[in-house]
């Protein structure tokens, strides 16, 4: 079985493909791996941040996800660059790897995403024992192509761990400075 630390090192694998800007930095009681990404998406939907923020825990449960997910969504509006709601779209993709998963994390991290002015949240559970990623791929109502192209990128950063794991074996490990 992949490790936590492997399976983050594989997602900023992934982020430094994609120009991620990675450091680390403490999320709430948790010291994280942050990848900050830009995409612009047309001129007419303006321009997508995407604040990629993952950590290993001994264990996920609804809690863990709900708190970890807020505490990144701060995170990622203090590090971004342009005026949010205003042409820049704040996503924050916050993923939570453990060996152990409740029952209760999996709603709460498929549960649609609320859109609150100009950001938006999407927590991932990556439950290493059994090698599934849990998140939100529905649809939602506003936006549906900006959607898509969010689930795109989630799904791109944060691989079944079988994926991870061809990943690690062909490509080096890259090193996250501190913030």
């Amino acid at each position: 079985m992949l490790s936590g630390e492997d399976y983050l090192s594989a997602v900023a694998i992934r982020a430094s493909r994609n120009k991620g800007k990675l450091y680390t930095a403490p999320i709430g009681p948790i010291n994280a791996m942050v990848a900050n990404m830009y995409a612009g998406a047309g001129a007419a939907l303006g321009q997508i941040h995407f604040c990629l923020v993952a950590a290993t825990v001994p264990e996920i449960n609804a809690f863990v996800v709900k708190d970890f997910s807020s505490h990144a969504a701060q995170h990622a509006r203090q590090a971004t660059n342009g005026v949010k709601g205003m042409g820049t779209l704040i996503v924050t993709l916050a993923g939570l790897v453990s060996p152990v998963v409740q029952p209760d994390a999996i709603p709460a991290a498929t549960a649609k995403p609320e859109l609150d002015f100009g950001a938006e949240k999407r927590p991932v559970v990556v439950d290493l024992s059994t090698g599934q990623v849990h998140m939100f791929t529905g649809t939602k109502f506003v936006g549906l192509v900006m959607q898509r192209a969010i689930r795109k990128r989630a799904q791109m950063l944060f691989p079944p761990p079988a994926e991870a794991e061809a990943d690690l074996r062909d490509n080096p490990r890259p090193v996250i400075p501190p913030a």
